[in-house]
């Protein structure tokens, strides 16, 4: 007979009742149910243990990231909103870096911004990790940030276009997911809600920090040539409004994420230290020949 004052207990793994379910019992209806519809009905927790459509155990850890000077590229990836109203989404910055061929999240930064503290914020963390390329979803709110960047010149944004739903999305990304092309911290103050809602999907009641990682990931793979361009910092003087450029007399060397071709006195400094000839020209696929 228990006492009001007693408690129980349990380890992770132990049965709560083996006499009306045993192990067994559970195990078969576990795969006759599935492993997300035993979590809902049986422990209270829409996401089984391994997630759902993500899996933690893909992702490699790591303990100190690499040096930002080491990252052959890093890459912001924004999903934006524009409201602070409690249950309305989150604006999302995921920070990538690119060593040794795999992608380290560096940072995420999550919350909730009106639509010109937004800006600020944009700004910041931009100046706080100097990123070769800032993405931002090109609907609503960031599109209205890609133009004003865009006019302002402070530096480049790239609308990014979206297809297919966010479920899709997350799909189509799993393949780079499993191969270990993504590398988290063993420990940060983000981590945990991070961890919680990639593997809460398609359950998630936020998408933010998913929609953030699928985006940046449909631009690395998709870039790749971008992605691979090596480039020394210490040779080149870096524009942003040109994107980087490997090194001087390397007719392939240069980059740049956008069809945007203008003359300006910058770009002409630029083309003439690196021995660019007038024939070629900044665009999305890198230096052609016209």
């Amino acid at each position: 007979q228990s006492r009001p004052d007693a408690y129980h207990l349990r380890q992770p793994g132990d049965i709560l009742d083996p006499a009306r379910e045993d192990l067994e019992t559970l195990n078969r209806m576990r795969r006759e149910m599935g492993a997300r519809n035993f979590s809902t009905q049986y422990l209270q927790d829409p996401t089984p243990p391994e997630g759902n459509i993500v899996r933690l155990e893909w992702f490699p850890r790591y303990d100190e990231p690499p040096p930002r000077e080491r990252c052959l590229k890093i890459i912001q990836s924004w999903d934006t909103a524009a409201s602070i109203a409690p249950n309305s989404a989150y604006s999302v910055c995921t920070t990538w870096g690119y060593f040794e061929g795999r992608w380290y999240l560096l940072d995420v930064l999550r919350d909730r911004y009106e639509y010109f503290d937004l800006k600020r914020v944009v700004i910041r963390m931009h100046r706080l990790w100097k990123p070769d390329q800032v993405l931002v979803e090109d609907a609503s709110t960031g599109s209205s940030l890609a133009a004003e960047f865009r006019a302002e010149g402070a530096f480049r944004v790239l609308p990014w276009t979206v297809s297919g739903s966010k479920e899709d999305r997350l799909i189509g990304q799993t393949g780079q997911l499993e191969a270990g092309k993504v590398v988290l911290p063993h420990e940060a103050p983000w981590l945990d809600v991070f961890c919680r809602e990639i593997t809460a999907a398609p359950n998630c009641r936020y998408w933010d920090q998913v929609d953030s990682m699928t985006q940046f990931l449909d631009f690395a793979l998709s870039r790749k040539g971008y992605i691979d361009a090596e480039y020394d910092p210490k040779r080149v003087e870096s524009f942003t409004s040109i994107g980087p450029v490997r090194r001087a007399g390397d007719r392939t060397s240069g980059t740049r994420e956008e069809s945007w071709q203008p003359w300006s006195s910058r770009l002409e400094r630029t083309r003439q230290s690196l021995g660019i000839g007038l024939g070629e020209w900044p665009i999305a696929t890198g230096w052609v020949h016209r």
